[in-house]
């Protein structure tokens, strides 16, 4: 494929990405407005965001190998009409109940979806630009919590919260038919995918394993700080309510201008990267802690930073699953989301405990910090016996 060519396509499946992100947040600000319609608590509409991940975690690897007999192409388009039919689904339900169903349809087409995009972007990237291209592909989420979120929103408070689910069944029809013209039906490594055994068996590589550890550690690191961050914000930094949004819109940016950076970093200096990204990421929630609480302007700045080490690290982490999966990525790739799912429930959970135990919002960089000092604790014997299999290769 000719470079303009790779890039459109890969632009294709940023719009996927780009919707997705954005239905996974933006639920959020608009669920007092579902309960009051369907008539339900607003905690058990609560778990239309609960469901939602519960469907990418296991849904979307069920898909994944469901579809395997299909080229990645055809499966990213069932996939994506899974993810558009559900939205139908919700925006039309009478009850909850069909709210629910629609969410997790369109949760198994997002877990799947996230998956294949990873892996047809590896394939049709040239190889020195796999890191800047799959940066892309994951900036979709940070950029959706930029525009997309704050958009759909508003967009609900205007006219009611199942404009949001309109808006983003149109994105992500938009992103299907890009997809359908744009990306090629038979990129290298499309045609003949490993089957469903050799997918199971390539999980056990270390390399995966590993990566999906540090994933893991470092959705603790961020949601441990992150599920809290408004009352944080307030109680203690002092920032005034009516700030948060803006606030939150600075974290994005950072988050966004991270990927980017990272991408780059995964192609020029992938060890690098993962060794020393995740120390930052413990000096940056350590500078929350000490500096943060009183210090309004400081701590604003500080807020802006806490994502940036992720996504700085989040490419490398994610291009070294596919790396380790070597050639049957894609039920490891779609485990991915799963991962960051299960890593950002887990944080959640242990913040939740930790305050319920007598915790002060104050004390919630502490988790942040343990999480980041294990991962880096990670990172460094997994480098070091990269380098070692790099150089017995050699």
């Amino acid at each position: 494929m000719e470079e303009v060519a790779i890039y459109i396509a890969i632009f294709a499946l940023f719009l996927g990405t780009l919707s997705i992100g954005t239905t996974e947040f933006v639920i959020a600000g608009i669920l007092p407005a579902i309960a009051a319609d369907l008539s339900v608590p607003i905690p058990t509409a609560g778990l239309l965001v609960t469901a939602y991940a519960i469907g990418v975690a296991v849904g979307g690897p069920i898909l994944t190998l469901l579809l395997a007999p299909l080229t990645r192409k055809r499966a990213a388009l069932i996939l994506m009409a899974l993810f558009i039919a559900g939205h139908f689904i919700t925006g039309l339900a009478g009850d909850f109940g069909w709210a629910l169903a629609g969410r997790l349809l369109s949760a198994t087409g997002h877990g799947g979806y996230f998956g294949v995009a990873v892996v047809l972007v590896a394939t049709i990237a040239p190889r020195d630009r796999v890191g800047t291209a799959l940066s892309f592909i994951f900036a979709g989420v940070t950029i959706a919590n930029i525009i997309g979120v704050p958009a759909g929103t508003m967009l609900g408070q205007m006219l009611g919260w199942r404009a949001p689910l309109w808006m983003v069944a149109a994105m992500a029809t938009v992103g299907a038919l890009a997809v359908l013209v744009f990306v090629p039906d038979s990129s290298t490594g499309q045609s003949a995918r490993a089957s469903i055994a050799t997918q199971f068996r390539a999980l056990g590589n270390h390399r995966v394993l590993t990566s999906f550890a540090l994933i893991f550690l470092m959705m603790i690191a961020l949601w441990g700080l992150n599920t809290f961050i408004a009352p944080y914000l307030t109680d203690v930094v002092g920032v005034p309510a009516a700030w948060i949004s803006g606030v939150l819109l600075l974290t994005g940016i950072g988050a966004t201008v991270g990927i980017f950076i990272g991408g780059r970093l995964a192609d020029l200096r992938p060890t690098e990267t993962l060794r020393y990204a995740y120390p930052l990421l413990a000096a940056v929630y350590v500078a929350v802690y000490v500096l943060s609480p009183g210090n309004l302007w400081l701590g604003i700045a500080l807020a802006g930073l806490i994502a940036l080490p992720i996504t700085l690290v989040a490419t490398t982490v994610q291009n070294r699953v596919l790396k380790g999966a070597g050639e049957a990525p894609d039920l490891a790739s779609t485990l991915i989301s799963s991962v960051f799912n299960v890593g950002t429930a887990t944080g959640s959970w242990i913040s939740a405990t930790a305050l319920g135990a007598g915790f002060a919002y104050a004390q919630l960089p502490l988790i942040s910090v343990a999480a980041a000092l294990c991962a880096s604790v990670l990172a460094y014997f997994v480098t070091a016996r990269d380098r070692r299999e790099a150089l017995a290769v050699a």
